[in-house]
C-alpha cells in the first residue's frame, strides 16, 4: 500500500481569509495593501501565501497577447494620465494624475493637477526633467489630445505648443496605435500603486497632496526592490542618469500667455470670471498668464497680480490689497476733481476732454495742472486751459507750454506755433522746455508782433 500525503495543517491565513476576500474582490485592494492591513490585525504570516490566495480567488482577466520588451538606459520614458476623485480639506474634488516613468530604471514621477490641459501637461514633463536632471531620448504616449492632434497615414501631428516643447528639450515623441495600452505597460501599472496611496491618506490641499506624493515616491517606491528588475529604482537611476540628454540652459515657458485689457474696473477676464490687478493698471493692455490653476498678470515684464483660479464663488475676484488701493485712489481722485472743478467753467470743459483723451490717467494730468496753479497763479492757468480746450491739447505739458507763451503776452498765432512746433528729445532740466524746442524763437516772434514789455518773472514762470 502506498503512503498517503500528509493532510495540510491549519494556515496562519485562515483567520483572515474573509477579510482578504472582501478587500481583494469588493474593494479592489492590492496585495501589498492587504498585507499591511491584516498585519495590523495581528497576522504574522508571510506575503507569499497571501499572494497565492489572492491569485486563486480573483477572476482571471482576458488579455490579448503582448510581447514584453526592455529598453536601454536613457532610451525611453512613458507618460500617461488617470482621473481620480480625492477628498481635499473635506471636499470631494476631481483631479488628474500625470505619471512619468523611466522604462529602464522604473524611476517614477507623479504630479496631481485639477485640469490636465496641454500647458499643465508640459509643466509636468518639465518638473520631471528638472528632478531627473536630464531628458530621455524618446517618450511614449497614447493618443492623448494634449499631445497629438491626429495620426495621418502613419505620421503623427503634434499640438503646436507641444511640438515647440519637444523641440526645446530635444526628445522624440512617439504615439502608440489607438487602444494599444500594452505598449506602455510600465506606466500603466504604477496607477495601481497611486490608487493605494490615495486610498489610505488624507490631504488638506492639492499642494499637500503633491508634497506627500513626492515623499512617498522617495521613501517607498524608489527604495523598494522592483519585482521585474530585481533592483531598487534609485540604484538603477544612478546608472541611467548619465545616459540622459542634458537639460537646455533655459526652461521652457509652459504657461498660456494672452494679451488682455484690464478695463476701467481693473480686472482681466478668464473663462467668464474677472481677476483684479492693482487699480493703477486700469484701462491698460497687459499679458495674462495661466498655468496649473494659477493666473498672473504681467505689465512691462513685471508680475503685478497673482490669483488662484476658481470654479465657483463671485464673478469678480478682487484681492483685498487691490480693493484697499482702489478706495484710496477713489478718495484721491475725487479730491483732485473737486479742486480742479473749483477753477471754473473753463476747467470743467477741459476736464471733459481730458477724460475722453487720457482715460484713467486724467487724474494725474489734473494734479500736474493744479501744481502749475500754485507756481504761476490761477488766472494764467485758467487762461491756458481755454486755449488748450480750443486746440484740443488735453495734456498737462501742453497747458504749461501755453501758459509760458501767454505769459509773454503772445498772440493766438504764437500759441499755435508753440503747440505745433516739433518737439526735441527729452532731457532738459526745465520741466516745460524738456519736451519742446527752445522758447527763444517764440520770444523773438512775440517781441516782433507785440513789442510788449516783458514780465519780471523768470523763464520758468515761477
Amino acid at each position: 500500500m502506498g503512503t498517503r500525503a500528509p493532510k495540510p495543517g491549519p494556515s496562519k491565513l485562515d483567520a483572515y481569509r474573509a477579510v482578504v476576500r472582501y478587500k481583494a474582490l469588493e474593494q479592489g485592494w492590492q496585495v501589498r495593501e492587504i498585507f499591511k492591513y491584516i498585519k495590523g490585525l495581528g497576522y504574522d504570516g508571510g506575503e507569499t501565501i497571501l499572494k497565492a490566495y489572492v491569485r486563486e480567488i480573483r477572476p482571471k482577466p482576458t488579455r490579448r497577447p503582448a510581447l514584453r520588451f526592455e529598453t536601454a538606459a536613457g532610451e525611453q520614458a512613458q507618460v500617461d494620465l488617470s482621473p481620480y476623485e480625492v477628498v481635499l480639506a473635506g471636499v470631494p474634488t476631481p483631479i488628474v494624475c500625470f505619471s512619468f516613468v523611466l522604462a529602464w530604471s522604473r524611476w517614477r514621477y507623479f504630479f496631481f493637477v485639477r485640469h490636465a490641459d496641454r500647458f499643465t501637461i508640459m509643466l509636468g514633463h518639465r518638473l520631471a526633467f528638472e528632478e531627473l536632471g536630464g531628458v530621455p531620448n524618446t517618450i511614449l504616449y497614447d493618443r492623448m489630445k494634449q499631445v497629438v492632434i491626429a495620426v495621418l497615414d502613419g505620421e503623427q501631428v503634434l499640438q503646436d505648443d507641444f511640438a515647440r516643447f519637444v523641440a526645446h528639450y530635444g526628445f522624440q515623441a512617439r504615439v502608440l496605435e489607438a487602444g494599444y495600452k500594452e505598449g506602455k505597460g510600465k506606466v500603466e501599472r504604477p496607477f495601481q500603486e497611486v490608487e493605494a496611496f490615495l486610498r489610505h491618506r488624507t490631504f488638506h490641499s492639492l499642494d499637500d497632496l503633491n508634497e506627500q506624493a513626492a515623499a512617498w515616491r522617495v521613501d517607498e517606491l524608489h527604495a523598494t526592490i522592483h519585482r521585474t528588475t530585481g533592483e531598487r529604482p534609485q540604484d538603477r537611476l544612478t546608472v541611467e542618469r548619465p545616459r540622459l540628454h542634458v537639460l537646455p540652459t533655459e526652461p521652457f515657458r509652459c504657461e498660456q500667455r494672452q494679451r488682455a485689457h484690464t478695463g476701467k474696473q481693473f480686472h482681466v477676464e478668464h473663462l467668464g470670471r474677472f481677476y483684479s490687478v492693482p487699480p493703477e493698471f486700469a484701462d491698460r493692455w497687459v499679458t495674462k498668464c495661466v498655468l496649473d490653476g494659477r493666473l498672473w498678470v504681467e505689465a512691462n515684464g513685471d508680475v503685478v497680480s497673482e490669483h488662484q483660479l476658481t470654479d465657483d464663488g463671485p464673478k469678480f475676484v478682487t484681492l483685498p490689497e487691490h480693493e484697499a488701493a482702489f478706495r484710496c485712489m477713489g478718495t484721491y481722485k475725487q479730491s483732485a476733481r473737486h479742486r480742479f472743478a473749483a477753477l471754473g467753467p473753463a476747467a470743467e470743459r477741459f476736464a471733459e476732454g481730458l477724460d475722453r483723451c487720457q482715460a484713467g490717467a486724467s487724474t494725474y494730468h489734473m494734479n500736474q495742472i493744479l501744481e502749475l496753479v500754485e507756481r504761476i497763479g490761477r488766472e494764467r492757468v485758467v487762461d491756458a486751459l481755454r486755449y488748450a480746450t480750443r486746440y484740443e491739447a488735453f495734456n498737462h505739458s501742453q497747458v504749461a507750454r501755453i501758459a509760458k507763451v501767454r505769459r509773454l503776452r503772445g498772440t493766438t498765432r504764437a500759441v499755435e506755433a508753440a503747440l505745433t512746433a516739433p518737439q526735441q528729445a527729452p532731457g532738459g532740466d526745465d520741466p516745460v522746455r524738456g519736451h519742446q524746442r527752445s522758447l527763444e524763437r517764440y520770444d523773438a516772434l512775440i517781441r516782433e508782433k507785440s513789442r510788449a514789455r516783458r514780465s519780471q518773472e523768470d523763464d520758468d514762470g515761477e
